[in-house]
């Protein structure tokens, strides 16, 4: 049954209510004082009337990071952020006085805020709905890298007499794939507003070889000149032991052939060695290497930030994320390499990714994993150089996702410029 404005609109500003009451007695106190300040919207006023982009978290900022080129050139920026993590990240990426906390969504937080900054404009990475956000904000609003789940689709459809008025103010959905698109427009976005522009990840990095990074990496694996490199990427902690026998089992059936496992969170490196030792197999973690080199059946990775890097010594990723239901996580990486992504069957959030990699013969997806064993060594000549060129020569067809946002952007504020004179 769907849910009727009035129950969700008193829904809704009861929990503000009452997050305001547990602030107030203090048993809210995640961030300090600057936390708290600029959550009630209580930001350093501004007189330069800055475009405001949010990125929620770490992840919203890399994608954000995108975009810095095209969008600084035609306002001053001012980013919003919800988590510390992505407060660093954006600091680094923007400079720390143009990064600030959102405002909590509450109607008097917003409009505070709103007095405050000021901004001329709103751009949300990824996908963001804050009700009274919308509702106060009068600036045009750009959704960028845009993306719908089917399970937040479900959701949110069952509020969609209440969440179309707050597309009004929306000028453009840019979208990553048609799926996303059409969610959108059910919801209410006008189909002229809702624009194809395809995952922003994808243009990250120019699909090329890195001889040089390929070179480090083997090297410091101790790997063999005839050596080839199977990892499995951001695997989840429900995948280690099926990983682990899959991997066993595929190189038996290709000689010279090293596997390495990158756990999603570091905190799980000594659960892959568990793992790896009930599997009679052993293990030894990067960063006790030496380059020099080692008997043991499995590398794991547990040095922070080397995995995209890492991709570039590969020969085959298996993807983690895709074989338990966790929706995959970013094919992008390796492929920008040229080394072939396989997948298990679980890829609803990154299907759009999968598709355009597939038309360059860099993506495999499995509906039964233990398929694996049969594909893999089919691999062992896989070209990736020509790989690589054919992914390049697919986006180079495309429009860049930041090109299209910010021609959008351009041409409103000098519309603005042009009536305010």
């Amino acid at each position: 049954m769907p849910v009727k404005r009035p129950l969700f609109w008193g829904g809704y500003a009861s929990f503000g209510r009452l997050f305001g009451w547990l602030w107030r007695l203090g048993l809210i106190r995640p961030g300090g004082n600057r936390w708290h300040r600029e959550r009630a919207g209580d930001h350093a006023p501004r007189e330069d009337r800055p475009l405001w982009l949010h990125a929620a978290s770490l992840g919203e900022v890399q994608v954000a990071a995108a975009y810095v080129d095209r969008l600084r050139d035609l306002a001053p920026l001012y980013v919003t952020v919800q988590t510390t993590t992505g407060h660093h990240a954006a600091a680094e990426i923007f400079g720390r006085d143009r990064v600030a906390f959102a405002p909590l969504d509450r109607a008097t937080c917003v409009r505070r805020f709103l007095d405050r900054v000021r901004p001329c404009g709103l751009v949300v990475f990824e996908t963001e709905i804050w009700p009274n956000t919308l509702r106060w904000f009068d600036g045009p609003v750009w959704y960028a890298n845009a993306s719908l789940s089917p399970g937040s689709f479900g959701r949110l459809s069952t509020m969609r007499s209440v969440i179309q008025p707050l597309w009004r103010n929306v000028r453009a959905v840019f979208a990553v794939s048609d799926a996303d698109l059409r969610r959108f427009v059910a919801l209410g976005v006008d189909p002229a507003r809702a624009i194809l522009a395809g995952q922003v990840k994808q243009f990250g990095t120019r699909p090329g070889m890195a001889p040089d990074v390929r070179r480090q990496w083997r090297e410091r694996l101790g790997l063999g000149a005839g050596e080839r490199l199977w990892v499995c990427g951001s695997a989840r902690s429900d995948e280690f032991e099926l990983v682990l026998r899959l991997f066993d089992r595929a190189r038996r059936a290709s000689s010279g052939v090293r596997i390495l496992i990158a756990p999603r969170h570091l905190r799980n490196v000594d659960r892959v060695v568990h793992a790896a030792d009930r599997a009679g197999l052993s293990a030894v973690r990067v960063s006790e290497l030496n380059g020099r080199p080692t008997g043991s059946d499995l590398f794991v990775l547990d040095t922070h930030g080397d995995l995209r890097s890492l991709y570039a010594g590969a020969d085959l990723v298996l993807l983690g994320g895709t074989l338990a239901p966790h929706g995959g996580h970013n094919p992008n990486e390796a492929a920008a390499f040229g080394v072939p992504v396989v997948t298990g069957p679980y890829t609803e959030n990154i299907d759009p990714d999968l598709a355009l990699l597939a038309q360059a013969d860099l993506a495999y997806r499995l509906e039964d994993p233990e398929d694996f064993v049969r594909l893999a060594p089919s691999l062992d000549d896989f070209p990736h150089e020509d790989a690589a060129r054919r992914l390049a020569a697919l986006l180079d067809e495309r429009p860049h996702p930041a090109d299209l946002l910010a021609r959008s952007v351009s041409e409103e504020l000098n519309r603005d410029n042009r009536s305010a004179t």
